[in-house]
């Protein structure tokens, strides 16, 4: 017998088989989505696992520098670029010892590596460029005595020599005296020449000598100059030891003292002055001192000085004896002005009266 399913049983037999359907193809689904994911992160580990790129070690600027500075280990370093980025021209650190203290022509970025079309040589910016910071440089004049015969170079260290003529201890006498100004001085320059001669025959004459100093050893050597002699002393570039500045004189090489100066006499005021009357009276000795005699006796209506006065002495008009017998010529004797006192201290001398 055969049996006929009805219509609702076969709907639902389809919606289970639809159903089922589309939970395999979900599961499908994330399955691939996971291996596609896990194969993206295969490729990307890959990747990673790549060399870096290869680079090369240049020279490259410490900081920022602008045109004229010299390049030094101080202002330079050393770093690591790809090679596919590195100039053709930029120093490696086997090249910098040759091109050390040449001096840029353009300003360096820092960081940037440094290329040797840039670099310059250190004569091309003049004697300025050769200066030191903090240092001056000062040109004197010399000849061949005073120059070390002429055979002065660039380059040389030598000690500078002033010399001058001294007042001595006894006046009116010159003294030779010399001594060490500044010591272990670079020449920079013999006349105009920078660089030192090929050989000794080729030394040029030059009546100049340009030498680096501090600022303070310029401002002497520059004094020195006009109130003296300067003389160059040539040293060894190894002698770094100093050595005493003392002065020297004419005096010390001959071992002889100066001769001291001779002692001024003191001049001694008179206490007052001395009177010689002279005559036949009893008078034997004839001198008497103002301070001896005894100021005269203030009348009442005088008035008393302002300010204390030296004992006056008033010289007697004639000799004792003249005055007993020209007694009639008494009027015409007191008629003559009297004669003003004398200060003591005023006279120096003896006064001698007839």
């Amino acid at each position: 017998m055969t049996t006929v399913q009805s219509r609702p049983a076969r709907s639902v037999l389809r919606l289970v088989s639809l159903g089922a359907a589309a939970l395999g193809f979900a599961g499908l689904s994330v399955v691939l989505a996971d291996r596609h994911v896990s194969e993206t992160i295969a490729r990307q580990q890959a990747a990673a696992k790549v060399a870096p790129p290869a680079t090369v070690p240049v020279v490259v600027a410490k900081f920022d520098l602008i045109a004229g500075e010299a390049v030094s280990a101080d202002n330079m370093a050393v770093r690591p670029i790809p090679v596919d980025l590195a100039p053709g021209s930029a120093l490696r650190p086997e090249q910098f010892d040759a091109k050390s203290g040449m001096r840029l022509a353009r300003g360096l970025r820092s960081g940037e590596p440094l290329l040797a079309e840039i670099l310059q040589p250190a004569e091309t910016g003049g004697l300025s460029a050769r200066v030191r910071q903090g240092i001056r440089a000062l040109t004197i004049s010399v000849d061949d005595v005073n120059a070390v015969s002429g055979m002065l170079r660039p380059g040389d260290r030598i000690d500078l020599l002033f010399s001058a003529r001294a007042q001595g201890a006894d006046a009116g006498a010159a003294v030779e005296t010399a001594r060490v100004l500044v010591q272990n001085v670079a020449v920079l320059a013999t006349g105009r020449q920078l660089k030192p001669g090929a050989d000794e025959g080729g030394a040029r004459p030059f009546t100049s000598i340009t030498v680096e100093l501090s600022p303070e050893d310029a401002t002497r050597l520059v004094v020195a100059q006009r109130t003296g002699r300067i003389t160059a002393l040539l040293r060894n570039p190894d002698d770094r030891f100093a050595v005493s500045n003392a002065p020297v004189d004419a005096h010390a090489l001959m071992g002889t003292a100066p001769r001291a100066a001779a002692a001024t006499p003191r001049s001694v005021a008179s206490v007052g002055p001395e009177i010689i009357i002279g005559g036949t009276g009893g008078l034997s000795a004839g001198r008497l001192r103002a301070q001896d005699e005894p100021a005269p006796a203030a009348s009442r209506d005088a008035r008393p000085p302002a300010a204390p006065v030296s004992p006056l002495t008033r010289v007697p008009t004639a000799a004792p004896t003249a005055a007993q017998t020209a007694a009639p010529n008494s009027a015409a004797a007191s008629m003559q002005p009297p004669m003003s006192p004398v200060p003591g201290p005023l006279l120096t001398q003896p006064l001698l009266i007839r």
